[in-house]
Formats: C-alpha cells, structure tokens, sequence
C-alpha cells in the first residue's frame, strides 16, 4: 500500500473518531439539560399548589363536614400573651403557669416529663407556603405522618388538625399548638384557647 493510501486512510479514521467524539458529547450534553429540568408533573403541580410538594406527597385532608370549634368560656377575665418575635398573641387562663418563652401553658408548674397542658411550637415558613403545603412541610419531618387531616371551623375560618394539634400558618410563621393530654384539660378550655389566637402585624 502506497503512502499517499496510508495517509488517506489514517486521515479518515483520525475523522471517524473525531465524529464519534462530537456525537457523543452532543448526546450527553442533551441530556444533561433535560436532567436539569424539573419534571412536567411536578411543574403543573407547583403551579397550583404554590409549593413544591407533588399531590400525591400531600397528607390526604378528611371529607367529612369540619367539625365547628365553640366555647362558651369567658375569656375577658384571661391574661394575654403576646409574641412580637413570631408575630402572634393569645389569651390564656389567669390562674395558669406559663414558661418564660411562651411555649408551655398549663394549670400547674412545667412537669418533669412534659406531658402536661399546652404547648406552642414554631417554624418559619420561609418559602411563603399555602395553609396546606406549609402544614405538610412540617408533617415530612416527622417520624409519625398522620394518615389525613382533620378540617376544623375555627372562629369563621376553616382550618386543620392533626389530632388536637392545630396549625395556624401566615406568610412568616407556622405555629403549631398541641393540647398534652386531652384527658385533664377539658376540652372547652382548649378551644376556648385557640379561639383567642391570632397573629398580629
């Protein structure tokens, strides 16, 4: 075989490769930006959740009517608390302790084993999530997941519960308020409790 034949025939194998090598790198460059595309389902619903939770992560919210949360306690006579740090304030009984942060209200001191009375707890919602995906970014953490929301009317707002925990959530804050155990605090008085709730500017 004559040079100017081994050359012609290096040169094109040398081109081969060299058209293998583009091909390959134009394939994993496409798919590289499709990788960092969200995914068409989740885009629909963030649309119309406002959030970044998929329907079908969501805790299922119950269908029965919401049940209405009344008390015909007297709260006129309570003490107030109020929060400026996390932009809320309620009503608790007079005669009740309460800690110094305002996270524990109950009829005696603070238990050793904490297992008594009500009790505040909170998060930012710093991604301004709806009611819904704010409740469900909290539930995601939790070791325990609650097979579905109860929906409750409270004041002329419907909200939800988790059992006797209730979620008040803002544009800032999602405030959770728990009721430690249900048994010794009459119920009344819990709701009577959250019915003073309210966040202020």
């Amino acid at each position: 075989m004559s040079r100017r034949n081994n050359a012609i025939l290096i040169t094109t194998i040398i081109l081969a490769i060299g058209v293998v090598y583009l091909v390959v790198q134009s394939q994993q460059s496409s798919e590289q930006r499709l990788s960092n595309q969200p995914h068409t389902k989740n885009n629909q619903a963030n649309s119309e959740t406002g959030n970044s939770e998929s329907e079908s992560e969501l805790i299922p919210i119950s269908d029965e009517e919401p049940t209405i949360i009344t008390s015909d306690i007297d709260t006129s006579e309570w003490k107030t608390y109020r929060n400026e740090e996390l932009g809320f304030e309620l009503k608790y009984p007079a005669d009740w302790y309460r800690d110094q942060k305002g996270y524990h209200f109950s009829p005696r001191p603070l238990a050793p084993n904490n297992d008594y009375g009500i009790y505040i707890n909170s998060h930012e919602n710093s991604n301004n999530l709806n009611y819904a995906a704010a409740i469900n970014s909290i539930i995601k953490t939790w070791k325990y997941k609650p097979s579905e929301l109860n929906r409750v009317i409270l004041g002329d707002i419907e909200m939800l519960q988790s059992g006797v925990l209730t979620f008040f959530v803002n544009n800032k804050h999602i405030i959770l308020v728990n009721f430690i155990p249900a048994g010794e605090i009459p119920l009344d008085v819990y709701n009577a409790f959250l019915l003073t709730f309210k966040f202020i500017e």
